[in-house]
């Protein structure tokens, strides 16, 4: 996750201060986000989602509905043009 931020960062041109929060403290913040703004993208789902990594298959998809996915390269070419640039 850290990678991606940083290259999207630097594709937008941005600079930023990157702070690292303990996992405890996000939890406790998530919780009470997500009980005073119920619409808030802060849930302790989304923490979760963060937080874990998946290796998803989507072969199957592939083979059923077609599905070509791009690389993250082609991707950012996509969005920021010149996705070499991005690296």
């Amino acid at each position: 996750m850290r990678e991606l931020v940083d290259r999207i960062a630097a594709a937008e041109g941005l600079h930023r201060l990157r702070v690292h929060l303990p996992m405890a403290l996000c939890r406790v913040t998530s919780r009470a986000l997500s009980r005073l703004l119920p619409a808030s993208v802060y849930t302790p789902d989304a923490l979760l989602g963060l937080a874990e990594d998946a290796d998803l298959d989507h072969t199957r998809f592939q083979e059923e509905c077609g599905y070509a996915p791009i690389t993250l390269e082609q991707g950012f070419a996509r969005v920021f043009g010149g996705g070499e640039a991005v690296r």
